[in-house]
This record gives C-alpha cells, sequence and structure tokens, in this order.
C-alpha cells in the first residue's frame, strides 16, 4: 500500500529497463512565502517496485517517459518503447493497458508524459 503524499512522478529517465519508484516517505515542500521552490525527500526503501528485466510482458518496460499515481492509487506509466499507457494497481500488479503505436483513434506517436 501506498503511503506517500507524492502523487506525481513527472519525468523519468529514458531506456529505464526496470522502474522503481521509491514513494515511501516522500513529501514535498515549498515555504511559498520565501521561495516557489519545492523540495524533495527520499526514504531509504522503496515503497513499490514496478518492472522487471526477465518476465511477464506487461512488466517489461522500454523507455519509459513517465509515470503518474492517479487519484484511485493506481499508477500510470507511459511506456515509450509501445506507445501505451500502462496500469497498475497500487500494490505494483498489472491491469490493463491503452494507446499503441500508430496514428489512429486511441494510437500514439512520441508518447512523452502523462499526468493526473
Amino acid at each position: 500500500m501506498m503511503k506517500s503524499a507524492l502523487h506525481r512522478v513527472s519525468r523519468l529517465p529514458t531506456g529505464t529497463a526496470s522502474l522503481l519508484l521509491f514513494m515511501a516517505g516522500c513529501s514535498a515542500s515549498a515555504d511559498r512565502a520565501e521561495t516557489a521552490v519545492a523540495t524533495w525527500t527520499l526514504a531509504p526503501e522503496e515503497d513499490l517496485s514496478i518492472g522487471v528485466l526477465e518476465g511477464e510482458a506487461p512488466y517489461l518496460l522500454d523507455r519509459v517517459r513517465s509515470a503518474t499515481v492517479l487519484r484511485d492509487g493506481r499508477v500510470a506509466i507511459v511506456n515509450g518503447g509501445s506507445n501505451e499507457i500502462r496500469f497498475f494497481t497500487a500494490d505494483g500488479v498489472f491491469q490493463t493497458a491503452s494507446g499503441g503505436d500508430g496514428d489512429g483513434p486511441g494510437e500514439f506517436r512520441n508518447l512523452a508524459w502523462i499526468r493526473e
């Protein structure tokens, strides 16, 4: 279960074979009276890990572009290698994928990011 205050992971490195979301204890804070710059802190252990080097196809991630935690706790990941948005439960279990490479309805070319 995700205990974090983190609601968005806006950009992840390209070429990522495995995605690790370090969300336990993550928090953003900004003292708006002094500065508009947010600061982030990470806990030493991960709360959720999605992605494998070998295994089932939905967990094989290629060129992860972006990820976000949806309001219902699910995680949506932009998989650039397939131009899909893959949806996982809050526990990291694959649910479904949307999109794919192409020019037709519901298909993407160079899908880059997602946000809630």
